[in-house]
């Protein structure tokens, strides 16, 4: 329960500081495309992400293959200049690189774990109760699992092999630009995702 959670886990910057390794690298210049959303990407690949190419306005790739190697930041730059939806290649591809999915309550889980706070997160105007954080996970992965109840997901490996898809650019479906805030990555162990996973779903 959080009471628990908050006896293990620190809840003041500092605390959060010493617990989890903050990471802040140099960002390639991307001033030839919309510098407000597409650095994002910039900011990924400076941190080991690889990339899948999206049609705009689609949350999947369509070519062969897109869940083995992945694209690489330059690639995926050009892609988003020309119009498309750039998606993150969660798990092992990119370093480590995995992305919480909260399809509901983003705020509360927010409020929960101020860390989520510290580190890149995608969301959309039309739904403020969504959001995605991408975290670098340190040591082993855990698996790709979704839980719809809870309306929570975590992006990482597939059991099938390969990565799985978090669209990180573009536009949404339904229209929306996907807006992004932060140019940090939390570094956090599968132990603390694991104390994420039951708060929200009780398992």
């Amino acid at each position: 329960n959080p009471q628990s959670i908050q006896k293990t886990i620190p809840r003041d910057n500092e605390g959060w500081s010493r617990k989890y390794e903050m990471l802040d690298m140099s960002i390639p210049d991307v001033t030839t495309v919309d510098k407000t959303q597409s650095d994002i990407i910039a900011i990924l690949g400076a941190h080991g992400a690889r990339f899948t190419l999206i049609p705009t306005r689609s949350k999947a790739p369509r070519y062969a293959g897109w869940q083995h190697g992945g694209k690489t930041t330059a690639e995926a730059l050009a892609h988003a200049r020309g119009g498309g939806n750039v998606g993150l290649l969660c798990g092992s591809y990119s370093s480590g690189l995995i992305v919480i999915d909260a399809d509901k309550d983003a705020p509360a889980l927010e409020a929960a774990f101020p860390i989520l706070t510290q580190t890149v997160k995608t969301w959309r105007t039309d739904a403020p109760d969504r959001a995605k954080w991408i975290i670098r996970v340190d040591g082993a992965l855990p698996p790709s699992k979704k839980d719809h109840d809870a309306g929570l997901e975590v992006l990482a490996d597939v059991s099938s092999g390969g990565g799985s898809n978090a669209v990180v650019y573009g536009i949404h479906d339904k229209g929306a630009t996907i807006q992004h805030t932060g140019s940090t990555l939390v570094t956090m162990t599968a132990a603390d995702l694991a104390e994420i996973w039951r708060w929200r779903a009780g398992t």
